[in-house]
């Protein structure tokens, strides 16, 4: 007997145990079989992107995201555990990581949603076998209504919203920066840079998706 379940990103039928129609389907593994090479974000930052940016992928981030955090199936979760294998066997073997760091979600956000940029980090976690300091980096206003910034002028202008947890390192740790997808990139720069003023070496960034600047 077949069973039948709406897809995870349009009103099409999918079979049983399946998160996406045939076309969602194809269209995402197309963009997850992207040549998969690192963008150069800055003069000391590399930015390695899971996914080629697409329709498809915003939707599938945008839903990640935003849905409740009782709402993220085992389906879901099985499928970005494959996307993290993929993409952590992609990754150069010259990098020398000794942890990984999630871009903090917002704490009020936190409450309700689900945290893809931590749940990110620990599937990638799991096949690159780091640990993952998610209190790293927090929030310096847990209160404050979390803001885009949509130029560099903005970003200029911008307080730092991020404050580290952690203490000025004697000897330089390594690290993998991880968020959900990279827009402007306003806040992997602000991270990057936190990190490095408190003796981190943060020199490559991944995210599942990154818009074409």
């Amino acid at each position: 007997m077949l069973y039948l379940n709406s897809c995870y990103l349009c009103p099409q039928y999918t079979q049983w145990e399946e998160l996406f129609c045939k076309d969602c389907k194809q269209s995402v593994q197309h963009s997850l079989m992207a040549r998969f090479a690192p963008h150069e974000f800055n003069d000391s930052l590399n930015l390695y992107s899971a996914t080629q940016y697409s329709k498809t992928i915003s939707r599938l981030v945008t839903k990640w995201k935003y849905q409740p955090q009782l709402d993220c199936s085992e389906l879901q979760r099985s499928f970005l555990r494959d996307m993290a294998e993929y993409t952590a066997a992609a990754l150069p073997e010259t990098h020398n990581f000794q942890g990984i760091i999630p871009v903090p979600s917002h704490p009020i956000r936190s409450l309700f949603e689900t945290d893809l940029s931590l749940l990110w980090a620990c599937e990638l976690a799991r096949f690159l076998k780091l640990p993952v300091l998610h209190d790293v980096i927090r929030y310096k206003h847990l209160f404050s209504v979390p803001q885009k910034l949509r130029n560099r002028e903005q970003r200029k202008q911008q307080h730092l919203r991020f404050t580290c947890t952690s203490n000025k390192r004697s000897q330089p740790s390594s690290v993998l920066l991880a968020d959900d997808v990279c827009t402007t990139g306003a806040t992997i720069e602000e991270c990057s840079k936190l990190l490095t003023m408190n003796g981190f070496v943060c020199n490559n960034a991944i995210v599942i998706s990154q818009r074409v600047f």
